[in-house]
């Protein structure tokens, strides 16, 4: 099962190197994944909500998903696992960002994307939720783009993103019940 995983991680990456990326992409799917790096999107929309009293609690509540989401995608599963980033592990995987220094699996940019996006779904309806769940994908998307991540490490982060925000959440409810 591994192994046939594997395999479809390396043909989606060269298929995205060696079919999808362009010269003119490349700058924005940059930038994009630049966004993600140490959650600095997610901190400076949730820090701009804590300037309103009527969002000050989805700031709060996304700061937690997104600690909570570090701890256990970044500080815990990536050292567990010691999954190799693809330019270590194939030399026909050619990277577009600085070499990140520790392990792939799971992708943090997607896990704290989608740690502070389902936050803000929960809480904040219309265009803010929506557009937080376009961007966490985008952002998703753009480390498989530039070669820092497999398809899975993406998957997979997004999913350990998802739960922590859902977890934040419901223990959320269950709190403000016994007041």
């Amino acid at each position: 099962m591994l192994a046939k995983i594997e395999k479809i991680d390396r043909f989606i990456l060269l298929f995205t190197q060696n079919k999808i990326r362009l010269r003119k992409l490349n700058y924005l799917m940059k930038f994009i994944t630049m966004l993600g790096d140490y959650g600095g999107v997610w901190l400076l929309i949730s820090g701009g909500l804590l300037l309103s009293r009527k969002t000050r609690k989805v700031a709060i509540l996304s700061f937690i998903s997104l600690i909570l989401c570090y701890l256990v995608n970044n500080i815990i599963i990536k050292n567990v696992v010691h999954r190799k980033r693809p330019f270590n592990q194939y030399e026909d995987i050619e990277e577009l960002v600085k070499k990140p220094k520790d392990y792939s699996f799971p992708s943090g940019h997607t896990c704290g994307s989608f740690a502070a996006a389902g936050i803000y779904i929960r809480f904040l309806h219309g265009k803010i939720a929506r557009f937080s769940i376009l961007l966490a994908s985008i952002i998703g998307y753009s480390r498989i783009y530039v070669g820092v991540h497999y398809p899975s490490d993406v998957v997979i982060g997004g999913m350990i993103g998802i739960l922590g925000s859902q977890s934040i959440y419901y223990m959320y409810r269950f709190l403000s019940k016994k007041d």
